[in-house]
């Protein structure tokens, strides 16, 4: 799946591409402010799409946004 940002084979290589989300509070951290029902995101991961997607559509789900209302594109 992949491996956490503080764990020892991660190190240097944490965000170099990207954001590193690392759990649920990562996500709701980074969408804080963003209000999900009005802006398309776009996800590059790979292996780690299912759980990232969940992941976004809690903390849409947590803004108050139905699912029905988010907008983007995943790729995996």
């Amino acid at each position: 799946m992949g491996y956490d940002s503080d764990s020892k084979i991660s190190k240097g290589e944490v965000g170099k591409v990207g954001v590193a989300i690392d759990s649920l509070e990562d996500m709701e951290i980074l969408m804080d402010g963003i209000p999900l029902d009005k802006v398309s995101t776009s996800m590059t991961i790979n292996a780690t799409a299912g759980m990232l997607l969940a992941m976004y559509m809690i903390t849409a789900e947590k803004q108050g946004v139905s699912p029905k209302k988010i907008m983007g594109t995943i790729q995996k």
